[in-house]
């Protein structure tokens, strides 16, 4: 699975909204004044980001009625201007990783030339670098590989993905939520809860594609594009970035396959690609062969089909089973189950292995009696999140421990500490505690997020104890308690948007009185 299976990613996405980068600070036990002060200097970034997006939007002219009576756009290159490629280079984060060439955001910002680059892809006579290829844990047992475009054609990707999520996301269904604007996990999680609480039979197809962005085929892909754009310098561009996007391994019978995983523009191609392959498919073809309601819930290459009867749900899997084959994709075989949802209140669980627990991007969704007797489904975090991601955390300090013991940023001695270093560990602090709590702050589930973030400060003042001065005070210990005084649940949900209420059958919106 690509993205939306680590929780890192998704952690990115509710700290760092529209590539928000957060500030560091030089002492943890200022006060409450400080991480107020920063939040709102975080909250001001986010706003402008917003306005840069929308300023650099495109006009799509669409006739009324449905997709399929959108007109193909023959001529879009024009609007790559130097205007459009300076926007996209504030919207790439910078420090960002550098490529196959080793130059980095700031070194590639003090010669570019915008005209000139602009200039080459009206032209056509852009010609994108190879990737750098790196492998990160996917999880304990295998890896994940990385295509890292060089900074100039991650820069032109963005600037394309302003022009084409503005085609595109005038077609995209209800359904998707991954990758979109304005659209997230959060939203989608929502959604499950709501339908769940609002019927009493529910079943789940819970399915998942293998190695979904190393098989998407190139030639399908292509013809989807052509549906809605048949400019051929965007078109040339298009199969260039895929070309040499490719994983090393992903020819296979002469077929070029996969999109980049690291890339700016791949989530849309694969966002397009389950568009036409699975979202249309189901709600032309799936839903109304269906004896109940059904609803789909995708986020990138991971989705849910919710049905009314058992019998729907294993009819689903077939068609999408067999839809997928025929476009290259394959459903993982221990990933895919059929889950019972069905409210105990009016459908008992048969027996003690009937346990009515669906876990979707990180949360647990089950069944909870409330005290007064009613039958609500609560949204937690899944088993394993948190001890996954404080071995994150502790990785992270374990490579800045061996840091300052090397001497890098400091005396070996006790009582020693430079302000850099100490800049970079309030920032870890701060980035993994805000971003664990910005994805997982849904109501009912602030036992994790204490546990989580006690654990952090404990390591932090462990690090403190033994490698600054064991017997001066320790700015890290009892930080606990005053983090959460100042942020705890009202800080975080302004750095995410808001805080994410599942619905119930009295609240069906979701929203907090109020």
């Amino acid at each position: 699975m690509f993205q939306p299976e680590s929780d890192t990613m998704m952690m990115l996405s509710a700290v760092e909204q529209g590539g928000v980068c957060l500030k560091p600070m030089h002492r943890l036990t200022s006060g409450c004044t400080q991480w107020q002060v920063q939040i709102a200097q975080i909250q001001r970034e986010h706003q402008a980001l917003k306005e840069l997006k929308l300023s650099a939007q495109v006009n799509y002219p669409v006739v009324s009625g449905n997709y399929s009576e959108l007109k193909p756009l023959n001529s879009i290159a024009h609007l790559f201007t130097a205007k459009r490629l300076k926007d996209a280079a504030k919207l790439v984060k910078k420090g960002t990783s550098p490529g196959i060439d080793g130059q980095t955001f700031e070194e590639w910002e003090l010669v570019v030339d915008y005209e000139a680059v602009a200039h080459m892809v009206r032209s056509g006579k852009y010609q994108p670098s190879p990737n750098r290829w790196a492998e990160i844990p996917k999880d304990k047992e295998s890896l994940r590989t990385l295509g890292i475009p060089i900074i100039q054609d991650r820069v032109v990707q963005r600037a394309w993905l302003l022009v084409m999520e503005q085609v595109f996301e005038r077609m995209f269904l209800p359904c998707s939520y991954g990758y979109r604007p304005d659209r997230n996990c959060h939203q989608a999680l929502s959604g499950i809860a709501q339908e769940i609480n609002a019927h009493e039979s529910v079943w789940v197809l819970d399915a998942d594609f293998q190695a979904y962005f190393d098989s998407v085929p190139h030639d399908h892909l292509m013809a989807f594009i052509k549906k809605y754009i048949t400019d051929p310098i965007f078109l040339e561009f298009c199969e260039h970035t895929l070309l040499i996007g490719r994983n090393p391994n992903d020819m296979d019978g002469g077929v070029c396959k996969g999109v980049p995983q690291g890339g700016v523009i791949s989530p849309l191609y694969a966002n397009l690609f389950a568009h036409e392959v699975l979202d249309l498919y189901f709600e032309s073809e799936i839903r109304p062969r269906l004896d109940g309601w059904s609803r789909l819930f995708r986020y990138a290459d991971d989705f849910v089909v919710l049905t009314e009867f058992p019998l729907d749900a294993e009819r689903a899997f077939e068609m999408i089973r067999d839809r997928t084959m025929h476009f290259g994709l394959t459903l993982h075989s221990m990933k895919t189950k059929l889950v019972n949802m069905s409210n105990p209140g009016a459908h008992s669980p048969v027996d003690e292995h009937d346990r009515r627990e669906l876990v979707f991007l990180g949360y647990e969704f089950s069944w909870h009696q409330t005290a007064m007797g009613k039958w609500e489904v609560v949204g937690r975090t899944a088993p394993g999140r948190r001890q996954k991601a404080l071995e994150r955390w502790r990785q992270h300090l374990e490579k800045m421990r061996k840091e300052f013991c090397a001497g890098r940023h400091g005396s070996r001695r006790r009582g020693t500490l430079s302000i850099e270093f100490q800049d970079r560990l309030n920032r870890s602090i701060w980035f993994h505690v805000t971003g664990f709590g910005g994805y997982y702050c849904a109501e009912g589930n602030q036992t994790e997020l204490i546990l989580y973030e006690e654990a952090v400060f404990r390591d932090a003042a462990a690090f403190w104890d033994q490698y600054i001065d064991s017997k001066g005070s320790n700015p890290y210990r009892g930080s606990s308690e005053r983090i959460w005084t100042s942020i705890r649940m009202r800080s975080i949900c302004n750095l995410s948007g808001s805080k994410h209420n599942f619905p119930t059958r009295e609240n069906p919106s979701g929203m907090e009185a109020g």
